[in-house]
């Protein structure tokens, strides 16, 4: 029986699995940037869940169709725990990558839903 070899990228990832490394990880690897662009990701996640649930319960519709057949079938709160889930996936794909590429996670999620924000904000004044 062969074993694949994960290379560097492989070692690190099973160190990581376990949540007490992966805390520890958190801690020692974090940057002043890092920190700040998960306090954009948290904040624009926030604003857009509620900009989004407000637009909609004023008569405003989603322009995403995936959302909006989520939002018919489970309720317009269904929004909230799918962004926690996706803040949650990309905290953890955070952890495990290298130093030099883990800004790009919370950059590549704060941003899109931070321009979100002000295109809901947008909208709602023009209602």
């Amino acid at each position: 029986m062969k074993h694949i070899q994960l290379g560097d990228w492989g070692q690190e990832f099973r160190t990581y699995t376990r949540l007490d490394r992966l805390c520890e990880s958190f801690v020692r690897h974090r940057t002043l940037v890092d920190c700040w662009l998960w306090v954009l990701v948290l904040v624009a996640l926030v604003l857009d869940a509620h900009t989004t649930t407000v637009g909609l319960e004023r008569g405003l519709v989603e322009s995403n169709p995936v959302m909006r057949v989520a939002f018919s079938t489970f309720g317009v709160s269904v929004i909230w725990g799918l962004k926690a889930a996706v803040a949650g996936l990309a905290l953890g794909c955070w952890a495990v990558l290298p130093r030099d590429d883990r800004m790009l996670v919370p950059a590549s999620l704060g941003l899109p839903w931070a321009l979100a924000v002000l295109s809901n904000t947008g909208l709602l004044v023009a209602v």
